[in-house]
């Protein structure tokens, strides 16, 4: 792991770019690197609030911004999705309509 922290930088900071350039298949790569040599997958630290917060915070609003494009998946857990503080609850609140799959 400091092996790629000195190549890359930081290990969070250096995820969250290639997931914002879109270098799907190189975050994929690089995380199932990390875990070929016994690093932790990174959602096993993720505390709940605080994905709770995040996801809140930026999933409506990326959704908002391509709401004349199809219809949208995303897979959450659900303690990010119910309750009071939860993500069914913020896009109800901006008027955003939701359907289950089963």
């Amino acid at each position: 792991m400091l092996e790629a922290r000195q190549r890359f930088g930081p290990i969070g900071g250096y995820c969250e770019t290639l997931y914002r350039e879109r270098k799907g298949e190189e975050l994929y790569m690089f995380v199932k690197s990390l875990a070929e040599r016994g690093v932790p997958e990174m959602g096993m630290f993720l505390e709940g609030d605080a994905a709770r917060e995040m996801f809140v915070a930026r999933l409506p609003v990326a959704l908002a911004s391509h709401a004349s494009s199809p219809p949208t998946f995303c897979l959450q857990p659900i303690g990010v999705l119910t309750g009071p503080g939860g993500l069914l609850s913020a896009f109800s609140k901006r008027g955003m309509r939701i359907s289950a799959l089963a």
